[in-house]
């Protein structure tokens, strides 16, 4: 009888791991548990707190959300015309009202956090792969206490495209970019409960390792409907 506790406690975590042979089973799980439930629109305030020279600039942005691809962000004072606008893939920044560059830009945030929700599966896993991250590469890694499965690398190396994943809740905790050698990181600090699952009300945001922006989400609200010119371009 020993011997056979002695096995199943050898084999169990190897079992416990191998319900996802690899990150496409695992956002294939994510997908199916979430698909469909996630919240439509968000709109919300964010102070965003910037860091440079050993100091911080801050000011308050105002967000319209609709999955799986459409944002607009007003920085500052609304008045003021200063915003972005990203959709079908692109993003357009205005200055005062007028359009000042546009660009193919797919928002690996927006995927992430709740646009793959509202994809398909097939979809978002190229998408995913899209960005340099390696689906058939799946370990297991732990960031502030938690334990993750990290798709994207099998050993620790901060500068590959990686998603950090939480073994417990499926949340997304980290993910990494990498821009021809420039390594941008995004950390999901805080959560709050809403639309069948959670919203992220904080992000930490690297720069080659350094602490580049804080951005903390209020009044965030769910589901309401936004005008469709918010998003108009021209």
């Amino acid at each position: 009888m020993k011997s056979v506790l002695i096995l199943f406690f050898i084999v169990f975590p190897a079992f416990m791991f191998s319900q996802y042979k690899d990150g496409k089973a695992l956002i294939s799980a994510m997908h199916k548990k979430n698909a469909g439930k996630y919240c439509n629109t968000l709109t919300f305030k964010q102070t965003t707190n910037r860091y440079r020279d050993g100091g911080v600039q801050s000011e308050v942005w105002t967000e319209y959300l609709e999955f799986p691809d459409k944002l607009r962000i007003d920085i500052g004072d609304t008045s003021k015309g200063n915003f972005m606008i990203f959709k079908n893939d692109s993003a357009y920044r205005f200055r005062s009202k007028k359009l000042i560059s546009a660009a193919r830009d797919s928002n690996l945030i927006m995927l992430l956090l709740g646009g793959m929700y509202h994809r398909s599966k097939k979809d978002v896993l190229a998408r995913i792969q899209k960005f340099g991250i390696k689906l058939n590469e799946l370990s297991e890694q732990v960031i502030d206490g938690k334990k993750c499965f990290v798709i994207g690398t099998k050993v620790t190396n901060d500068k590959v495209p990686q998603i950090w994943i939480n073994k417990e809740t499926l949340c997304i905790e980290r993910f990494i970019e990498n821009y021809n050698g420039s390594v941008l990181e995004v950390r999901v600090i805080e959560r709050q409960k809403a639309c069948s699952g959670e919203v992220e009300t904080k992000l930490s945001i690297y720069a080659d390792g350094k602490l580049f922006q804080d951005e903390l989400y209020f009044d965030v609200k769910f589901n309401e409907s936004i005008p469709k010119n918010i998003y108009k371009t021209n």
